[in-house]
């Protein structure tokens, strides 16, 4: 123990003698542990943290109910009392609870009107997923009795602290939903909003609340078995049983519930039943495009530390020669090769150990620059740093320390000692080691990655941002807003929609004021399947359907090819309007005008409708290759929720204002929603794609300057090193030039051998993220040309001070030494 701690004090003198290197190399480090930690941290706060207020999260499941239909998941519905007959007869699952979504509108005392997300629980919820309240109870059986329970809520810590000032007499407190008076029971812990990971319940409500809560009018139907619901279901594993036999347990429980009630269960008989999917807190079909996406997230940062590892080896290596004369003289005193090893070991690692510490604020600060940012449709918002996360920085910082240590140690400690004894100071020749070559062009190499990858997402960014959306978003705003919320009735839905439109055109700076079921990029979309009667294609096709009012062509300038449109005579029966592409994939090349199209009803006929016009393509959903197949119908069914589109020269602040004012004139009980500027919309479709752009433009400018240090201290170290034979050379009559020549030679051919090695390393890597890419291929000349002239520059640049340095030894010097 005495000779460690001897070895520690020398270690830590050995590195206060040289504050320099010491500096440099925590730098490099930390900079390599910083960004791997961030990027964990990311992929923790997504995936791998627990969700929050839940208990022992790992024995939960989602279940499903749906079935898996041509690769992808088609999701069905669940009757109340099939419900309650899986829960008694999966014996592998110690309980199941139902729980459904959604947004309501919030009145309570002194606090406008405002929607928050609600969720409708069966009384077991809390119990089955381990969630535990701060104050008052949860629901009990006889609150959820049907049909409509008794009305009881469980707020959110949120919502205490937001809407009652954290009032410690909040129990037997009243809030409105929807109209609806409820009485405060519980509060949940803090951070508790669900169990989602990133979940935003702030409300708690009997199950058979929901019916009367959304003032659906259905609640006695809410209780038959042939009535299915999207309930979504959450279960935990019963002691000693695995999620193989309760998935075994639960298909056999559908089989039997279709045998027993074959009228009333006729999707169970047709292959639909309860999917089991391990884990809570994401979205089960979205998990494995997440997972994916954060495992390339933590590679690529891994690279970054993987180049910091290998300039601080060749430091190390570097360092071990400069000491060479040090160990020699504890050589012949005795010191074993294994001692001299640890000593170089506990430095390397003392070095990562700090830079670990360094490397987690800068951790820190990284992650706070993507907040805001949106990937996978999620925001990146409140990541902390967790004890997984300070794991893993230490689990970086001493796996860096040993592999940047252990083979500069090894090559030091077993060098011969004789030389270093008989010199005066550390020199050496020409001739490069294999080890510190290897170091630089390994560098150089994931540099060269990094940069490719860099630049084939700015070079999809900028095919993305020249695809032509066929509509003006500039100026348009979106508002949506859910009548229903307030029991209207759907003539008064119409009427509310007709006034909040009257009153917004006659707002100063107002423009056009349209209504569409569906708005661009807000990620809602009603779908349908239509075929031609007559046409080129008498196979129906799936479509997006958006039934909109007559100005909504107007409010987006979307260009009218063919037709009157729906400013024909008839235009508001039986007349639909195509899209360009979708004209041409039924009709071909003929005139689609007059022609009728049939949308495919599920059972039965389908419904013929007149071709009235036909619109230039517009993108919708997507930038994506291909225009989307697009029908358009005149608005008549106002309990499709529509959007309100407003175009107007106002600025975004006063346009909301705006709207707001109307909204309250109407009916300040009813708040207004997704008030959004549209070209925000398309922004954020991009968000996915400008975060990898970001992070890979970061990573690879920092792989590029830790590169660049790399190679300018192996050069100019090296030039160090050789000071005597330059000066020989020079003192026999080399010129200045010729000794230039011979260190950038030396550099370039690093350069020669890295830059290849990076490139194919990148053609191997990029198939990865080949389905992130748009109009560019994985294979991009234009890319890796880029990325190897950017690296070819910085080597020329790194090398070109320490080259001049070598011509600049004092020949006289030189010759004494000798």
């Amino acid at each position: 123990m005495d000779t460690v701690l001897r070895d520690v004090r020398h270690t830590v003198r050995s590195l206060a003698r040289t504050p320099g290197f010491t500096a440099v190399a925590v730098l490099v480090l930390a900079v390599g542990i910083g960004t791997a930690t961030a990027g964990f941290s990311v992929a923790n706060w997504l995936l791998w943290r627990p969700v929050p207020g839940i208990r022992d999260d790992g024995r939960l499941a989602t279940v499903w109910m749906g079935r898996w239909n041509g690769g992808g998941f088609e999701a069905g519905g669940l009757s109340y009392p099939n419900y309650l007959d899986l829960t008694r007869s999966v014996t592998a699952l110690s309980g199941i609870a139902a729980n459904q979504s959604s947004a309501v509108a919030l009145a309570s005392n002194g606090v406008a009107t405002r929607r928050v997300d609600a969720q409708f629980v069966t009384p077991n919820y809390f119990g089955v997923i381990g969630a535990q309240l701060q104050q008052g109870r949860v629901f009990t059986a006889a609150e959820d009795l049907p049909p409509n329970g008794t009305p009881v809520a469980v707020i959110s810590d949120r919502l205490w602290a937001s809407s009652f000032n954290r009032d410690p007499a909040i129990l037997g407190r009243t809030l409105r939903l929807n109209g609806r008076t409820f009485t405060v029971i519980g509060v949940a812990a803090p951070g508790f909003h669900g169990s989602e990971r990133l979940g935003t319940v702030d409300v708690w409500l009997p199950i058979t609340q929901e019916f009367s809560v959304r003032h659906l009018g259905r609640s006695a139907e809410s209780q038959e078995r042939a009535i299915g619901r999207m309930l979504y279901l959450v279960a935990r594993l019963a002691p000693g049983a695995t999620f193989e036999q309760a998935q075994a347990q639960l298909n056999a429980a559908t089989r039997h519930l279709a045998e027993l009630y074959p009228d009333a269960n006729q999707e169970l008989a047709a292959g639909t039943g309860a999917v089991l999917f391990p884990g809570i807190g994401t979205n089960p079909l979205a998990r494995g495009s997440i997972t994916a996406t954060m495992r390339l997230l933590v590679g690529i940062t891994a690279l970054v530390l993987l180049i910091a590892c290998a300039n601080v080896a060749n430091l190390l290596l570097f360092r071990g020669i400069a000491t060479r004369q040090e160990m020699a003289v504890q050589r012949a005193l005795g010191a074993g090769l294994g001692r001299l090893v640890r000593q170089q070991l506990l430095g390397s690692v003392l070095l990562a150990s700090t830079s670990g510490a360094l490397g987690v604020l800068l951790s820190v600060w990284l992650v706070q620059l993507f907040q805001g940012v949106r990937f996978t449709a999620i925001e990146v918002r409140d990541i902390s740093v967790d004890w997984r996360v300070l794991a893993f920085a230490c689990g970086a910082s001493l796996a860096a320390g040993v592999i940047a240590g252990l083979m500069p140690a090894l090559t030091a400690a077993r060098a011969d000692p004789l030389p270093g004894l008989r010199r005066g100071g550390p020199t050496e020749t020409g001739r490069r080691t294999p080890l510190r070559a290897a170091l630089a062009v390994t560098q150089l190499a994931l540099g060269v990655t990094l940069v490719v990858g860099a630049l084939l997402f700015t070079r999809t960014l900028q095919r993305l941002a020249a695809v032509d959306i066929g509509f003006d978003a500039n100026g348009v705003t979106i508002v949506w807003a859910n009548p229903d919320d307030q029991g209207y009735s759907p003539e008064r839905v119409r009427v509310y929609w007709a006034e909040f439109t009257r009153q917004l055109r006659a707002t100063p700076g107002v423009q056009e004021v349209a209504l569409a079921t569906s708005a661009p990029f807000s990620g809602m979309t009603i779908g349908n399947r239509v075929k031609a009667e007559d046409g080129a294609d008498v196979q129906s096709v799936d479509v997006v359907e958006t039934q909109m009012s007559l100005s909504y062509f107007r409010l987006l300038k979307i260009p009218l090819l063919r037709g009157l449109g729906f400013a024909d005579a008839d235009s508001g029966r039986d007349v639909v309007v195509l899209s360009q592409a979708l004209a041409t994939r039924l009709f071909g090349a003929a005139d689609p005008l007059g022609h009728f199209v049939e949308l495919v009803a599920p059972r039965g006929p389908g419904v013929k409708e007149r071709v009235a016009g036909v619109t230039a393509d517009t993108r919708v959903t997507s930038l994506g290759p291909g225009a989307p197949l697009l029908l358009y119908r005149p608005l008549t069914d106002f309990r499709m929720r529509p959007f309100l589109l407003v175009r107007s020269v106002l600025s975004n602040r006063e346009t909301a204002a705006a709207i707001d004012r109307v909204a309250a004139n109407l009916d300040s009980a009813l708040p207004v929603s997704f008030v959004t500027p549209l070209p925000n919309l398309v922004a954020r479709y991009l968000s996915e794609h400008r975060l990898f752009a970001l992070v890979l433009s970061v990573l690879a400018l920092v792989a590029l300057g830790l590169a660049a240090a790399g190679l300018y201290g192996l050069v100019g170290f090296g030039v160090a090193l050789r000071a005597r034979e330059f000066g020989i050379r020079a003192a026999l009559g080399a010129e200045p030039g010729t000794i230039l020549r011979l260190v950038l030679r030396e550099a370039m051919a690093l350069a020669a051998v890295g830059v290849p090695l990076g490139l194919g390393g990148a053609a191997l890597g990029t198939r990865l993220i080949q389905s992130r890419l748009f109009g560019v291929s994985a294979l991009d000349p234009i890319s890796y040309l880029g990325a190897a002239g950017a690296l070819a520059l910085v080597v020329l640049i790194a090398s070109v001070r320490p080259a001049r340095m070598a011509t600049r030894v004092d020949p006289v010097k030189a010759l004494k030494s000798e």
